[in-house]
C-alpha cells in the first residue's frame, strides 16, 4: 500500500510539471508569433492574457510595457467605499464631429493618476483636487464604451452612442512609455501634427492628443480623423525620438483604424538603433492598409 501511494505520488507530480511545461511553451509561442508578424492582432491578444493587469496602476520598474498592453476589466468600487459614498460616477455625451465629452466625479480620488480606455486606446489622466475630471476625446466607435481606472484596482464604466461615427474615419496610434512620437499626416490640403490637452479640443483638429504626461508611467496615444469616410490618399507616418532611455530596444506599438463606427487594430513592432544616436528620428511608415480593388462584373 505505502508503495503505491508513493507511485501515485510520482505520478501526480510528473503530470503537474508536463502541464507547466506545456503553459510555458504556449506563453513562449505566443511571444514569438507576435514579434513575428505585426498584423497579428489575435495573437498580440493571446499574449496579453498571460500578462499582469495594470488596472491596479502600480507600476514596478521602467521597463513597463507588459503593463501597458495588458489592462482588463476589474471589479467595480468596494462595498466598503460605496458606503463611504466614494463610488465614482462617469458619463458620457456624444459631442459635435463625433467626440465624446466624459465626466468623471470621485470624490476619494483626489489628484490621483487614471487610465482612460476606450476601443483599446489607452491614456492617463490626473484628478482635479476637488475629484472632479472633465475631458473631450475624439471616439472611434459608434457605441462607445469607456473605463476608468484608477488606484487601488476600482474602476467606473459607461457607455454612449455616438451617431457621427457613420460618417468619420479615424487613424489611431500608441507606443508604450518611454517611447517618445509624433504622428504626421499628408494630405491634399495640407501637412497636419499633433496637437496637445485633453480639454477644449475642437472636433476640427485633425490630430490630437490624449494622455498627460504629468503622471509616473504615462500613457499617450495621438489619433487623425480623415476629411470624410473614406480613407482616400492621405501618407500617414510617425516620427520616433531616439532618446537614451529608448535607443537599442524593441517595442511594440499599436494602431487602430476606425471607419463608419467600426474598428480594426493591428500590433506594429519596431526596433530603435543602437546607442550613440540619440536625437535622431526614426521614421515609420506604411501605417495605412493598401487598398483593395474591386473586381469589374
Amino acid at each position: 500500500m505505502v508503495g503505491r501511494k508513493r507511485l501515485v505520488r510520482v505520478i501526480a507530480v510528473l503530470s503537474v510539471a508536463v502541464a507547466t511545461g506545456q503553459t510555458v511553451e504556449n506563453v513562449r509561442s505566443s511571444a514569438l508569433a507576435v514579434e513575428a508578424d505585426g498584423a497579428a492582432t489575435g495573437t498580440l491578444a493571446a499574449l496579453n492574457q498571460h500578462l499582469p493587469s495594470a488596472a491596479s496602476l502600480h507600476h514596478a520598474g521602467t521597463d513597463a510595457l507588459p503593463e501597458l498592453m495588458g489592462i482588463t476589466p476589474v471589479t467595480a468600487t468596494s462595498t466598503k467605499r460605496n458606503a463611504d459614498g466614494c463610488e465614482p460616477e462617469l458619463s458620457l455625451a456624444a459631442a459635435e464631429g463625433a467626440m465624446v465629452d466624459l465626466s468623471l466625479h470621485a470624490p476619494c480620488n483626489a489628484g490621483e493618476r487614471i487610465v482612460i480606455r476606450h476601443a483599446g486606446i489607452s491614456f492617463t489622466s490626473r484628478m482635479g483636487v476637488d475629484g472632479n475630471l472633465s475631458l473631450s476625446f475624439p471616439a472611434l466607435s459608434s457605441e462607445a464604451l469607456v473605463a476608468a481606472y484608477f488606484e487601488g484596482s476600482s474602476a467606473a464604466f459607461a457607455t454612449a452612442t455616438v451617431p457621427d461615427m457613420a460618417e468619420r474615419s479615424r487613424f489611431a496610434f500608441q507606443a508604450p512609455f518611454p517611447v517618445s512620437f509624433e504622428l504626421r499626416a499628408k494630405d491634399s490640403d495640407a501637412i497636419h501634427a499633433s496637437r496637445s490637452g485633453l480639454s477644449g479640443q475642437s472636433a476640427s483638429a485633425r490630430i490630437v492628443t490624449l494622455g498627460s504626461e504629468d503622471v509616473p508611467q504615462p500613457l499617450v496615444a495621438q489619433v487623425y480623423t480623415f476629411p470624410g469616410i473614406d480613407l482616400g490618399s492621405t501618407e500617414l507616418s510617425v516620427e520616433v525620438r531616439i532618446t537614451d532611455q529608448t535607443c537599442s530596444r524593441s517595442f511594440v506599438a499599436e494602431t487602430w483604424i476606425s471607419q463608419g463606427g467600426g474598428v480594426t487594430d493591428r500590433a506594429l513592432p519596431f526596433a530603435l538603433p543602437i546607442c550613440g544616436t540619440s536625437d535622431d528620428i526614426l521614421l515609420l511608415k506604411n501605417l495605412l492598409p493598401e487598398p483593395t480593388l474591386t473586381a469589374p462584373n
